[in-house]
């Protein structure tokens, strides 16, 4: 099959997609610069020939707007980029965070899985139970021989 439809293309990583990004932004900011100094001599050859030979200054004024058309343009594709590389990176931290999320979630049901209400329920009844007897064992520990028995007047008189 690949023989008549060649390879089959690799995805993209968002590594790979911002690293490809930022390459295109700082091609496109050294050709923004080159097309302002460009801008900036032909200002100059106007005001140079703004008196002398009219027709070389507005020509070279033609060509100064079309470099700044060009730069507004390149600015245009500068933001997309820009934006298209933050949406790239808050896609890559939401993804972080969902797997690290869905790990919580995991260990939370591993250390649940052989926990249920009703197991919980029975382990607190026998403590409290245990509690209870412990109580009583040192209440009965606690008090003083003889003290418990009722004495009747006539003993007394």
């Amino acid at each position: 099959m690949n023989l008549f439809f060649g390879k089959a293309k690799s995805k993209t990583t968002a590594k790979d997609a911002i690293y490809k990004l930022r390459e295109t932004l700082g091609m496109l900011e050294k050709r923004q610069t080159f097309l302002e100094t460009k801008a900036e001599n032909e200002l100059k050859i106007a005001k140079l020939n703004a008196t002398k030979n009219r027709n070389v200054a507005l020509m070279a004024l033609k060509r100064k707007k079309a470099y700044e058309s060009n730069i507004e343009k390149i600015n245009g594709a500068r933001m997309t980029i820009e934006t298209q590389m933050m949406a790239i990176e808050n896609a890559n931290v939401n993804l972080e965070t969902m797997g690290a999320m869905r790990a919580g979630a995991e260990a939370m049901k591993n250390i649940h899985g052989s926990m249920d209400i009703d197991k919980v329920d029975a382990t607190m009844d026998d403590i409290r139970d245990q509690m209870d007897v412990a109580n009583e064992i040192s209440e009965a520990i606690s008090r003083p021989v003889g003290m418990g028995e009722e004495l009747d007047e006539v003993n007394i008189l």
